[in-house]
């Protein structure tokens, strides 16, 4: 399962909680301008903090860019 907190965006980052014992998704950050391209390769991961209650929250760095959308996608692991 993943924790459905919301997503916290701030200062060009991305921010989220997940569940360490959901270890068969795999999470993929992507970002769009126009909500019809999107690219999985522009968010960087920049720091994961552990929060002792089983969750793990990560922190991604975002481009720059005048409009961004941003949509995490999460699909189970084979």
């Amino acid at each position: 399962t993943f924790d459905s907190s919301p997503l916290t965006l701030s200062d060009g980052s991305v921010s989220f909680r997940r569940n360490l014992a959901a270890d068969d998704i795999s999470i993929i950050v992507e970002t769009s301008t126009d909500l019809i391209t999107w690219e999985t390769n522009t968010a960087t991961l920049i720091k994961q903090t552990h929060n002792n209650d089983g969750t793990l929250t990560e922190d991604w760095a975002l481009p720059s860019s005048l409009s961004l959308f941003v949509r995490i996608q999460i699909s189970l692991t084979p």
